[in-house]
């Protein structure tokens, strides 16, 4: 059953990159590698300062942050990241457990407060709540996601800018992720007129996969098209 939870665990929430900041070297050493059998891609630093300079330029899905550090405080560095992308998930993890400290952390849009020492079944609760929290999301092959609430297609926590009918054919292709769509119903749903020619859906889907840099909807010799998910 705990192999079953780690792996459904994993399915969900490895595509997304990691931010994590803290100045203890063995308590950062062992929780990386930690998140690293969760997570694609984590880069941790151990402090603030260089943990914000890494994210101004490299955004991230989730920070993980401790509060006490050199320099600037864990809460300042949240501060100034939420304003570069107030959308981020934020978890703090702390040993301090004033109130103070949590008012803050609200205010801030913190995500999850998580007092230390935590255990290895305390993460593996923290990583399920990320998870819940990720439910309107559909996870796709090549580190990309669909937020089927905003209908945006999202690489890295920045969104694509799509046209009405690229959103459109991927809702349609969504909707029966695990099925092939044929060039005719792929017409059909996207435009607007009773012409059938299959060769612009083929450009449609052509000029998706180049603007993207990637061939998310792969074409099934003879039958139509399918889109490539994780979950």
């Amino acid at each position: 059953m705990q192999a079953d939870r780690l792996k459904g665990i994993k399915s969900k929430i490895y595509h997304m990159s990691v931010l994590y900041v803290e100045d203890d070297k063995d308590v950062r050493e062992q929780t990386t590698k930690n998140l690293e059998l969760f997570f694609s891609k984590v880069v941790s630093f151990e402090n603030a300062v260089d943990g914000l300079s890494y994210f101004k330029s490299n955004p991230v899905d989730i920070v993980f942050t401790d509060i006490n550090m050199p320099q600037i405080s864990g809460l300042e560095m949240i501060e100034k990241i939420k304003k570069i992308d107030p959308n981020v998930k934020v978890v703090i993890f702390s040993a301090y457990d004033k109130t103070e400290f949590f008012t803050k952390a609200i205010a801030l849009g913190v995500d999850m407060y998580i007092l230390k020492p935590f255990t290895i079944e305390k993460l593996l609760d923290t990583f399920e709540k990320i998870a819940q929290t990720s439910k309107n999301l559909i996870y796709l092959d090549g580190g990309f996601y669909w937020d089927k609430k905003s209908s945006n297609l999202l690489k890295e926590n920045r969104s694509i800018k799509l046209t009405k009918n690229e959103i459109l054919l991927l809702e349609l292709l969504l909707s029966s992720k695990n099925k092939i769509i044929s060039s005719l119903d792929i017409e059909n749903a996207v435009f607007d007129d009773d012409l059938n020619n299959n060769k612009r859906v083929r450009n449609l889907i052509s000029r998706f996969n180049k603007k993207i840099g990637y061939m998310l909807i792969e074409n099934i010799y003879s039958q139509g098209y399918k889109i490539k998910c994780i979950s």
